[in-house]
């Protein structure tokens, strides 16, 4: 048996290397920066990217492979310039990469490429950003970004995981799922966040969070809103060298460890390694695609000129679960949103607000017409122009500290809505506390919850350079420090317009 699964495993290689017609175009030797490659590159090549830093932001290329030489000292730096450092396309890949310094690492917004073996580390805002769309990501280790590791929102996915990631050490939690997401993570390692291995919030409960391993999270939850699944686990995971910085730093896990052959039908939770991901490269169904990329690995391909790569027979093309013997749409998939869901049709509009659904943020919500993103599907309210001082209620933090608590986003969200909608308009951010402690520990603390807050509308997307911040300290009360109410009242945050 073994000598035969070699002897197929080669066969897939071949099978493999001769339908590959793409050219390889190499970055220094033909190509000076990965961006001018691109702009040259036709579906099926691959860019092979040698090792060095290349300090660009690009946008992938339907059907093309980025590779690079090594993940670790074959870096793209984003200069903290443009949106992200990679923004991704239909069908390509990019391996191999370690990804850093941007506002966003990654960004797949209505686009599922493939993502995988990369180090995506040290990026403002989010590691990878999904919006309507899950690119496939597997094996990565994400760590460091200053917010969320791996953000969803408004995402749907049938064909793509979130799976074998180390995700570690993010600012924020390691995966968020938000707007009625909808994704698998599955065979991941979550350690070492600052609050949530994992975060749904309510419209994305139906988050499927299986076989994976949840360690040394700030809180504890495996999640928020999603369901605990006893696939999961909370054990220290034994990571090889996790200590030393790149390029020694080893996320693999050690040989002892409670990761090995936890996950889902017997293989490790956590990364891949080379030798293992060659021996899953099996073709039990003699159809051409080999286990690891055959989504019916046991029931061959009928080759019908639909979704021929993924290796199933097409007995249901839109893969609503109606026949197409009974689908009045079979290349349509049905949206099971209650209304006539079994006649195989998608309701297109379900809210009748005139925006598709497959574009619409909230499909059962319709939007409000009023000129400020009425395009997005949603019901919202023209910001204000922001003039003069606001205080806001509601902008809270940790006692004694200048962390903000989680009820504060929704509200800060709103100051950011006022920031985008009049982007010349510029602030200043003033922090206030009360008379509890000294003078000048109160000096330090207002000024350090100015920035908290200036932080979070940065990573949100406003320029750093449109906000300044102070802090006052004790210093200007606006009622009587004697009672709790007046100290309440004393804590707070000002935004002054300065333009």
């Amino acid at each position: 048996m073994e000598i035969r699964n070699k002897i197929i495993t080669g066969l897939c290689i071949f099978v493999f290397a001769c339908v590959s017609h793409g050219a390889m175009l190499k970055v220094p030797q033909q190509f000076r920066s990965i961006y001018q490659a691109l702009l040259k590159a036709q579906p099926g090549d691959t860019i092979f990217v040698s090792k060095g830093i290349y300090y660009e932001n690009i946008v992938m290329v339907d059907d093309v492979v980025i590779q690079g030489e090594n993940q670790k000292t074959t870096v793209i730096n984003g200069r903290q310039k443009g949106y992200a450092v990679v923004t991704g396309a239909d069908r390509a890949v990019l391996e191999n990469f370690t990804i850093r310094n941007g506002r966003i690492g990654v960004l797949c917004k209505a686009t599922a490429p493939v993502i995988k073996n990369n180090i995506i580390i040290d990026n403002k805002g989010s590691g990878i950003m999904a919006i309507m769309a899950l690119p496939a990501i597997r094996n990565n280790v994400i760590m460091r970004n200053k917010w969320t590791g791996i953000f969803c929102q408004s995402v749907k996915a049938i064909d793509t995981e979130i799976e074998n990631n180390v995700i570690i050490e993010n600012g924020y939690n390691g995966v968020h799922c938000a707007k009625a997401t909808q994704v698998l993570v599955r065979n991941n390692i979550l350690a070492g966040n600052d609050e949530y291995g994992v975060y749904c919030d309510q419209s994305a409960k139906r988050t499927r969070i299986i076989y994976n391993n949840f360690f040394g999270n700030f809180l504890s939850g495996t999640s928020y809103f999603a369901i605990e699944n006893k696939t999961n686990m909370h054990k220290q995971p034994m990571f090889k060298n996790p200590t030393a910085g790149i390029p020694s730093f080893n996320y693999f896990c050690k040989p002892v460890s409670p990761m090995l052959k936890a996950g889902e039908n017997g293989i490790d939770v956590g990364l891949l390694s080379v030798e293992f991901m060659s021996t899953v490269s099996v073709d039990k169904d003699n159809d051409g695609i080999p286990d690891d990329r055959d989504q019916c690995p046991e029931i061959p391909e009928d080759i019908d000129q639909f979704e021929d790569d993924d290796g199933c027979p097409d007995y249901d093309n839109d893969k609503d679960g109606i026949y197409d013997s009974k689908d009045k749409c079979p290349l349509e998939p049905e949206d099971k949103d209650g209304f006539e869901d079994l006649d195989g049709c998608p309701d297109t509009d379900n809210d009748q607000d005139g925006i598709l659904d497959v574009s619409d943020g909230c499909p059962n919500d319709p939007e409000t017409i009023n000129g400020y993103k009425d395009q997005d599907g949603c019901p919202d309210e023209k910001p204000v122009e922001m003039k003069g001082t606001l205080v806001l209620e509601g902008i809270n933090f940790r006692t004694g500290s200048a962390e903000l608590l989680d009820e504060s986003f929704s509200i800060l969200d709103n100051v950011y809505n006022s920031l985008e909608a009049f982007p010349k308009v510029k602030i200043e951010i003033r922090g206030h506390t009360d008379n509890v402690g000294s003078a000048q520990a109160n000096m330090v603390l207002s000024l350090e919850r100015a920035q908290s807050v200036k932080s979070y509308l940065v990573n949100r997307g406003v320029a750093a350079d449109r906000v300044q911040v102070k802090g006052f300290g004790e210093s200007q009360p606006v009622s009587s420090n004697r009672t709790a109410k007046g100290r309440a009242e004393n804590r707070r945050i000002e935004f002054v317009r300065i333009n």
